[in-house]
């Protein structure tokens, strides 16, 4: 097998790929990298050389991409950041954020919110009553 052309674009390695075509009909390969970006190159039969990306999706995740999944118009990309992005093939646009690490924050803050009323509520109940 003889490779004809030669996907560019990443600065990082390409850790996963997936094929599919888009609305107008054209052969794609979008591609997710450690550099943290999902790519989307247009390819045709019999093209030669360099091929750059067509569409690079934003924003990126905050780590390589490890896993790509295209279902009608849908791409879903999964990162290191243990975040899962939806996005929307035809609009190429960002449509959800499943971010587990900001879910985890927000559930941390919540608890720390707890204790310091638990905290402020057992101060006043041991503070000396000055008369």
């Amino acid at each position: 097998m003889t490779a004809l052309g030669k996907l560019t674009g990443h600065i990082g390695s390409v850790m996963c790929l997936t094929v599919g075509q888009s609305v107008l009909g054209r052969d794609q390969v979008v591609t997710g990298s450690k550099d943290h970006y999902v790519k989307v190159f247009d390819v045709a039969e019999g093209m030669l050389g360099n091929v750059g990306p067509a569409h690079n999706f934003e924003p990126p995740h905050y780590d390589g991409i490890e896993c790509l999944a295209i279902q009608g118009d849908v791409l879903f990309s999964a990162s290191r950041d243990n975040g899962i992005k939806k996005w929307d093939l035809e609009q190429q646009e960002l449509t959800q954020v499943e971010r587990e690490r900001e879910r985890e924050r927000e559930r941390e803050r919540e608890r720390e919110r707890e204790r310091e009323v638990v905290r402020r509520c057992v101060c006043v109940c041991l503070s000396p009553v000055l008369l």
